[in-house]
């Protein structure tokens, strides 16, 4: 008989406790996945024995023509607290009554316990039939796996499925992987850069190694990566890689489950803190342990991001692309160190970087620039020619040329930044930028890791000048036009959040750093002085429509004294509105749009105008200011100075003389407490000066009495 539903889930309960006494003192991703599915074993197991004897009156051991299997994650004995339990029944038996008598005795059982279990119950024939027309069918079968019953069965399905996938070479298998793969990598972003990954499907996660591990069995019989490095389909190096990354992946998956306390591969904010804590990341110097956490997950994901493209590469030249194994051979120079083979562009040797210095760099311009492929597989060659190589201290011009040519294509130049970033190129170059690598923001607006927000914020500006907004703000596209140095912009948009991760004023800690990096590029040092300051005041506008009274004079003349010049205020207006495109949908909206558009319209005629951004009217403002602190000095408190003339409009120190701002001075402190009147002739002209407190209709009042007595 089955053992009573109490016992069982007193037996299930305690195995349970058990597993997590042991997992979390020393956790290892497989392992615990491992012992997980183990439990799941026996606990079927127990049950299955009775079952198939008691329905088909004979032990386990000696019953044919049924198998209980574990498909999918269960399958490849990797099943988190709250994964699905994917099983099979597979038999040839013809009486339906013993099939749904064998089902319904060792399903009720699990589902009584809470376990989500996926079941299925079908024949041999069934099973292919379904998998010829279901990806999905075909690839959780590709790993099934014997739990108890006859072990014949499975190897028929193994079988039948090895060549039903190897038909006609395979090309269909791989074309449904990699359509699956692009479907949820546009459903599911990448798991490198968004701030709440998706763990499994996002791109770089966990199903991106599975989907390798599924090619390598269904079409070579291959079981490990390690299997796939052995016959040359990785490298020794990639496949540690994804072997470390699957590890790390599948605990954080294990903790994401208990924390969250269901189903959900979604690492959400609210959960990374206490999965950092459990999987032991402490604070370091600049960073929390959940930064820290996050930022060892992104180069897991990034690191599977990039194998993962050469390794399909690789398969589609040789499944799908045969001009590729003809012209394989044969190889085109394009540059120094740089050739076309097979259709792709790569190095033409991991020497060519110390051959022909900056190579590593124009590859990708010439990628982009002549819509070549990158040959995806052969990019290690840039990394292993960069190993031992010192860091250099200076950019060539050409160097610094190609790389402002990737910044220029936007869009276009994602992939080839993101590649640059994972392959150390953008540290190597700018080790400044290290810091920002994987980086994590944990705020209500930013959907991405710093160093993807920065490519995305130069893609926004790529956009503006291809018109893309013009229907919105035709305003973008037309600044973007009469921008002069567009080299110094993109290089500004790329460094603009350089200072993060150090703590607060970011902008201003950026603008330092940015100045080394920009005369080490080759810059002069007034092209460095405006990437500086474009960095330093990227949020001075935002912040100000913002946060600031647009119709107060104080202010807009103060933001027009900062800006200086109509180029630089083009340039900040087109950089603050990329940067917050780039951030995510909560960051821009049309109100801010418009406010953005208002006080960018009031600097702009206050600097073109010069009346009161000229360096002679700025001067004239300190000198009279000067000169009235020294009068007053002997008499009235300093901060009391100040405060009065800080209250003043700019153009009030620029249209009054100093005795004359003297005079209001002691006219309004004299009149705090009742009236302060003083009237005075000035050429040909009365002046009447009043300091009353305000209330509503004073002015009229004022004026009435003045017209009143004729004046």
């Amino acid at each position: 008989m089955v053992n009573k539903p109490t016992t069982l889930r007193e037996d299930y309960e305690r195995s349970l406790r058990e597993l997590h006494n042991t997992y979390y003192a020393e956790p290892s991703g497989r392992d615990v996945a491992a012992r997980r599915s183990g439990m799941i074993d026996e606990l079927i197991q127990s049950i299955a024995a009775n079952v198939l004897g008691d329905v088909l009156g004979g032990t386990l051991a000696s019953l044919k023509g049924v198998a209980v299997l574990a498909l999918g994650g269960y399958g490849r004995r990797e099943l988190c607290p709250a994964s699905d339990i994917d099983l099979l029944i597979l038999h040839r038996l013809k009486n339906r009554v013993h099939i749904t008598q064998i089902s319904e005795e060792l399903f009720y059982p699990l589902w009584d316990l809470g376990l989500e279990v996926g079941h299925g119950t079908r024949t041999l024939k069934e099973s292919l039939r379904m998998a010829a027309s279901d990806f999905e069918v075909q690839t959780s079968l590709l790993e099934a796996r014997l739990i108890t019953g006859d072990n014949a069965l499975l190897e028929e399905l193994q079988l039948g499925l090895a060549r039903q996938i190897r038909a006609r070479g395979g090309g269909r298998f791989l074309e449904n992987i990699l359509a699956e793969n692009e479907r949820r990598h546009l459903q599911y972003g990448q798991a490198a850069y968004l701030l709440e990954p998706d763990i499994k499907d996002g791109e770089g996660g966990l199903r991106d190694i599975q989907a390798i591990i599924w090619s390598a069995r269904g079409l070579f019989g291959i079981t490990s990566l390690n299997g796939l490095a052995k016959e040359g389909y990785l490298s020794a190096f990639d496949a540690r890689a994804l072997e470390q990354a699957y590890e790390f992946m599948l605990m954080v998956r294990t903790y994401l489950h208990h924390t969250a306390e269901r189903k959900t591969d979604r690492l959400f904010f609210e959960y990374q803190a206490e999965i950092a804590k459990g999987l032991g990341f402490k604070k370091s110097a600049g960073s929390s342990g959940v930064e820290n956490f996050m930022r060892r997950f992104y180069t897991h994901a990034s690191a599977v991001e990039r194998i993962s493209r050469g390794f399909w590469d690789q398969l589609k030249d040789t499944l799908l692309n045969p001009v590729y194994a003809t012209l394989a051979s044969d190889s085109i120079n394009i540059a120094g160190g740089i050739v076309l083979r097979g259709g792709r562009l790569s190095l033409a040797s991991a020497d060519a970087v110390r051959d022909y210095p900056g190579s590593e760099i124009k590859l990708f311009r010439l990628a982009l620039e002549h819509d070549y492929p990158l040959d995806f597989k052969k990019l290690d060659l840039v990394r292993e020619g960069l190993e031992d190589l010192p860091r250099p201290d200076t950019w060539t011009p050409e160097m610094r040329d190609d790389f402002i040519e990737i910044l220029k294509a936007g869009s276009s130049a994602l992939p080839a930044l993101g590649s640059m970033d994972h392959l150390g190129l953008l540290s190597r170059y700018i080790p400044e930028w290290e810091h920002v690598v994987c980086l994590p923001q944990h705020d209500a607006y930013h959907l991405y890791t710093v160093d993807m927000h920065s490519f995305l914020t130069v893609a926004e500006l790529q956009k503006m000048g291809a018109g893309n907004y013009d229907s919105t703000n035709p305003l973008l596209h037309e600044f973007y036009g009469e921008i002069e140095r567009k080299d110094l912009l993109f290089v500004a948009a790329l460094l603009h959040d350089i200072g993060k991760g150090g703590g607060h004023e970011h902008s201003r800690r950026g603008s330092k750093m940015v100045k080394d990096v920009c005369a080490r590029m080759g810059f002069s040092p007034t092209e460095c002085r405006i990437i500086s300051t474009l960095v330093e005041h990227h949020l001075l506008l935002p912040d100000t429509a913002m946060r600031r009274d647009l119709n107060d004079e104080n202010v807009i003349i103060e933001l027009a004294s900062t800006i200086v010049d109509g180029q630089t205020a083009k340039m900040l207006y087109l950089l603050s509105i990329a940067d917050a495109l780039a951030t995510g949908p909560k960051a821009w909206d049309t109100w801010k749009d418009i406010l953005m558009r208002e006080l960018f319209s009031k600097v702009h005629h206050v600097i073109e105008s010069s009346e009161y951004t000229s360096k002679k009217s700025i001067e004239r403002r300190k000198k009279t200011a000067s000169s009235v602190k020294t009068s007053l000095a002997e008499r009235y408190e300093n901060t009391e100075i100040e405060a009065f003339l800080a209250q003043m409009p700019p153009s009030y120190l620029q249209s009054q003389t100093s005795d004359d701002i003297i005079r209001h001075f002691k006219l309004m402190r004299d009149g705090r407490e009742t009236i302060g009147i003083s009237a005075q002739r000035k050429d040909r002209v009365c002046e009447l000066t009043l300091v009353a407190a305000d209330e509503p209709g004073l002015f009229c009042k004022v004026s009435g009495v003045l017209a009143l007595n004729g004046v």
